[in-house]
This record gives structure tokens, C-alpha cells and sequence, in this order.
């Protein structure tokens, strides 16, 4: 069998499964008011909806014999054989709004919580068995053969806002907080098996690659923002506070173990910074933590005070590779 390919980025053989990505969240919007001749106060809260996990990829299995595949187009690949976790979704924006006004006090308070983003699914076992496969690549960025597999990466936290203020003849406080959502974490990396037995791969092409077996780990969503306002005014007394947390990013997760062997065969590269076998397991790298901003005021005739708080969200821990072995 004689399978060639001319266009640019072009696949002469793809071989795949791929888990479907989960959903995101679902916005959430609160908001509350109140007003009295006396006294008044509103209270809202809004946590947007958490996003949905991916799916595993599946076992992909791939048996060549005496099959020879040819492209000529930069960017493109002779025989890829491959399986992808399916990525989480990103969680839900949450934003709480309330505000009171009093002929004598008011007071308000809002909250909001971003959604937790979904956590990336699994790759599958990727094994590639060639026997007198013949593969050329002639163009730049090439390669030749690759297989690996990939978990999906953690979805994004999300993002949480929150507003609070209320005015008063006599006295008025108000308060803020939120807090962002946490970022989801990754899927591991299956195990890669690829085995060549008198295979002739060749690429001619610059930056090109003649074969690549690996496995990846995905890494962790980022962790959501955070933003609090809260401002009050009162003829006498005064009081205004927020406080802010960011989201923590999701972990990265493991690569798998990749067993690379290749005998009685021959593998050429004719290009500048080309590289003929490349064996490697990848973990996934942690997800950044969200970023918090509060911001606090209040203004009065006899006394007012007003405080704020403000924490960054922790960073997603880095995961390790697999064991790779090449003979």
C-alpha cells in the first residue's frame, strides 16, 4: 500500500481517539436593592455554575506492514497514531450586586463564588507495531511518525465580582466579598508502545522530526479572578469592608511510561536542526492562581472607617514524567 500526500500540513495516515470536552458553567448575576424612609438593607449571593469534566480517550492500536507513506508539504505528517483526553470545561462568571438607602441606616452585602473548573480527562494506551514501513517526509516542520498520548487539560476557574453599597441619614455599612473559582486539574498521560522492525523513515525537510514517541500529562486549569467593591455613606457613622480571594489553579498531572524500540532499521534526517528519535514523557504543569482585587470606602460627618482584604490564589502543583526507555 502507497499513500502520498502534496498540500502543506497534510496527514498521509491519522490514526486517533479523542474524549469530548466538558461543558462550562453557567453564568450567574445577582442583584438586590432596597430603600426605606427608616431603615433598609439587601443581601445577595451568586456562585456561578460548576463546568463538566472531559472524557477519556480510547486505546488506539496501530499495525503497519509493508506500507509505504510519502508527503511533501511543509508541516505535514506521515503516520500519527494518537489518543486526547478531553479537556474541562471553564467554570461560571459570578457577579452580586446590592446597594440599600435608609432615611435613617442602610446596610448591604453582597458574595459571589466563580465555578470550579472541570478536571481534564485521561489519554488512552497508544501502540504502534511497524514492520517494513517505508515513511518520507520532504517538507520543513515534518514528521515523520509520531505517537502519543495527551491528557486533557483542567478548565479555568471562574471569575467572581461583588459590590456592596448603601447610604444612610444616621449611620450606613456595607460589605463585599468573593471569591474565584478553583481552576480544574489535568488528565494523566497514557502509554505509548512503538516498536519498528527494519523501517526506513526519512525526512529531508529543516526542523522536521523522523520519529516521535510520547506521552503528556495535562496540566491544570488557572484559578479565577477576584474583585470586591463595597462604599457606604451616613450623616453620622459609616463602616465599609471587602475581602477578595483568587481562585487556586488546578495541578498538572502525570505523564505515562513510553517504551520506544527500533531494530534492524534506518532513520534519516537531511535538514537543518532536525532530529531523527525523540522518546519522552512530559508532566503537566500546574495552573497559575487567580489574582484578587479589593477595594474599600465610606465617608461620614462624625465617624467612618472602611478595611479591605486581598489574597492571591495558590498555584496548581507541576507533576512528573513516566519512565521512558529506548533500545
Amino acid at each position: 500500500t502507497t499513500i502520498r500526500t502534496k498540500g502543506a500540513n497534510s496527514y498521509g495516515l491519522l490514526i486517533q481517539s479523542i474524549g469530548g470536552g466538558g461543558g462550562n458553567g453557567g453564568l450567574a448575576i445577582l442583584g438586590a436593592g432596597s430603600g426605606a424612609g427608616s431603615v433598609s438593607g439587601s443581601a445577595g449571593v451568586a456562585i456561578g455554575g460548576k463546568a463538566g469534566s472531559g472524557d477519556v480517550g480510547g486505546t488506539v492500536e496501530l499495525t503497519g506492514d509493508t506500507v509505504t507513506v510519502v508527503t511533501s508539504g511543509a508541516g505535514s505528517k506521515g503516520i500519527v497514531a494518537q489518543s486526547i483526553g478531553g479537556g474541562g470545561g471553564n467554570g461560571g462568571l459570578a457577579i452580586s450586586a446590592a446597594g440599600a438607602g435608609a432615611g435613617v441606616a442602610g446596610g448591604a452585602a453582597s458574595g459571589s463564588v466563580g465555578g470550579g473548573g472541570g478536571t481534564g480527562s485521561d489519554g488512552g494506551t497508544v501502540t504502534a507495531d511497524m514492520t517494513a514501513t517505508n515513511v518520507g517526509t520532504w517538507g520543513a516542520n515534518a514528521t515523520a511518525v509520531l505517537v502519543q498520548s495527551i491528557g486533557g487539560g483542567g478548565g479555568n476557574g471562574g471569575m467572581a465580582i461583588g459590590a456592596g453599597g448603601a447610604g444612610g441619614g444616621v449611620a450606613a455599612g456595607a460589605a463585599s466579598a468573593s471569591i474565584g473559582g478553583t481552576g480544574g486539574a489535568g488528565g494523566k498521560g497514557g502509554t505509548v508502545n512503538a516498536t519498528f522492525a527494519g523501517d526506513e523513515i526519512r525526512t529531508a525537510g529543516a526542523d522536521s522530526m523522523g520519529i516521535l514517541a510520547q506521552s503528556v500529562g495535562g496540566g491544570g486549569g488557572n484559578g479565577g479572578i477576584s474583585l470586591a467593591a463595597a462604599g457606604s455613606g451616613g450623616g453620622m457613622a459609616a463602616g465599609a469592608a471587602s475581602v477578595t480571594v483568587g481562585g487556586a489553579g488546578g495541578d498538572g498531572s502525570q505523564g505515562g511510561n513510553v517504551t520506544l524500540s527500533a531494530d534492524y532499521g534506518q532513520v534519516s534526517t537531511g535538514g537543518a536542526n532536525a532530529t531523527a528519535i525523540v522518546a519522552q514523557s512530559i508532566g503537566g504543569g500546574g495552573g497559575n492562581g487567580g489574582f484578587s482585587i479589593a477595594a474599600a470606602g465610606s465617608g461620614a460627618g462624625t465617624a467612618a472607617g472602611a478595611a479591605s482584604a486581598a489574597v492571591g490564589g495558590a498555584g496548581g502543583v507541576g507533576s512528573e514524567g513516566g519512565v521512558v526507555e529506548a533500545h
